[in-house]
């Protein structure tokens, strides 16, 4: 179904699936678009201080087993986290997820960061730029043409991370149109402020991960029936064979 039958995603909970995660984001982020200096990662792995504080997973195709892409999930407290530093000290979502983080289980936060793609993928149908989906009826259900699916698939991890480990509140830092794409399947984020200058005009968002999911049921039934499945497997239970709880924190 969509993603799922041409993909999966794995939890890095070891340094050799972490060195993968390292060595997508420098594939893409130093050597496809160079938005980062190559030169600074002799060992050719793009990391940052922030990967101490995440939770990193990897994508690879189910056929060629190929790994195509990552995304990072940087778990800490609020002040810690770059797109709600990009709040004004006065503005109103920042006392509201403040507000909200204190209510919660976990008492931290998530972002979403270095979200990347191979090249090859992105100009697919499984892509993130140029996506223009098309909706189709199916009796009463709605189906999606070229999804982005390696984007849904991705955005679900971290959705489900968050389900698992009781964590509330999510942000990311995007374009407006990528914001678009996922607004069109009517998943529930804020805009939080202001767009600024990173690799391009980018906002920062957030959503309360309880609500994320919003009418997607309404606008395609297929996609919401994906966001319900697990999403991801720990890397050590492949390689190991051994079976672990989804709900068990890595960090």
């Amino acid at each position: 179904m969509l993603f799922d039958d041409d993909f999966e995603v794995f939890l890095a909970n070891t340094e050799e699936s972490k060195k993968l995660h390292y060595a997508l984001r420098y594939r893409v982020y130093c050597q496809e678009t160079q938005f980062e200096n190559s030169a600074q990662f002799s060992d050719q792995l793009e990391t940052d201080d922030l990967d101490r504080l995440s939770v990193h997973f990897i994508a690879r195709s189910k056929k060629t087993k190929e790994w195509l892409g990552a995304i990072r999930l940087i778990v800490s407290t609020l002040d810690e986290l770059p797109a709600f530093n990009l709040l004004p000290e006065n503005a109103f979502y920042r006392q509201r997820m403040k507000d909200e983080v204190n209510r919660s289980h976990a008492r931290k936060a998530a972002e979403i960061s270095r979200l990347c793609i191979l090249g090859c993928y992105r100009k697919t149908g499984a892509s993130l730029s140029n996506v223009q989906p098309q909706m189709e009826k199916e009796g009463d259900a709605v189906s999606m043409r070229q999804q982005p699916e390696v984007l849904l698939g991705l955005m679900r991890v971290a959705y489900k991370y968050c389900i698992n480990n009781q964590i509330d509140i999510c942000l990311f830092t995007i374009t407006k149109s990528l914001a678009k794409i996922m607004q069109r399947l009517s998943l529930n984020f804020i805009q939080a402020g202001e767009e600024v200058e990173h690799r391009g005009l980018r906002a920062p968002y957030y959503t309360y991960i309880p609500s994320f999911l919003g009418n997607v049921h309404l606008k395609s039934q297929t996609t919401y029936e994906m966001f319900m499945r697990e999403g991801y497997s720990f890397y050590d239970s492949r390689v190991a064979g051994r079976r672990r709880s989804l709900g068990e924190s890595v960090i």
